[in-house]
């Protein structure tokens, strides 16, 4: 009778321990739960303002952040094109860990309009316009923007010379 009674109990466990492997599992993390990126959230650039650098910016000016390199676009150089690299889409948010690589400057009639950090890095693709040093708006940086830039990064870094 004792081994009937081990038995019986041996085989219970068995059968709790068996879990009907139909069931679905649930993740630990749901698949439309985001990780929240710290940063700041800025506005778009307002049309009126795109519109304005459209119709009567005469030049852009880059400034590289590690780059011995300037540059300067007019209205023949594609200067219109230039600016259509502002993209309508904003961003979700600015993540703190982007660092900008160049600094933009739209200029009308001679004088500095507006300016912007231009953002290029992995996960990082857009303009953050500022007033000072203070961000104002942000915009993605177009598809057409970033192969423009990815062949003027590619034309300016140095090429190693052999010894």
């Amino acid at each position: 009778m004792k081994n009937f009674y081990q038995i019986t109990f041996c085989l219970l466990l068995f059968l709790i321990a068996c879990k009907d492997s139909s069931k679905e599992v649930k993740p630990l993390v749901q698949e439309n739960q985001k990780t929240e990126v710290k940063g700041i959230k800025l506005p778009g650039l307002p049309i009126e303002i795109r519109n304005k650098l459209m119709k009567e910016a005469t030049a852009v000016d880059y400034s590289w952040n590690n780059l011995p390199l300037s540059m300067s676009m007019g209205i023949e150089d594609g200067l219109r094109q230039n600016i259509s690299f502002i993209s309508t889409e904003i961003p979700e948010v600015i993540p703190a860990y982007c660092r900008p690589v160049a600094h933009k400057y739209f200029s009308v009639g001679g004088d500095v309009y507006l300016d912007a950090d231009v953002y290029l890095t992995e996960g990082c693709f857009f303009y953050v316009f500022v007033d000072g040093s203070k961000p104002i708006y942000a915009n993605v940086i177009t598809a057409e923007g970033i192969n423009f830039y990815n062949q003027v990064l590619s034309r300016s870094v140095p090429k190693p010379t052999p010894k």
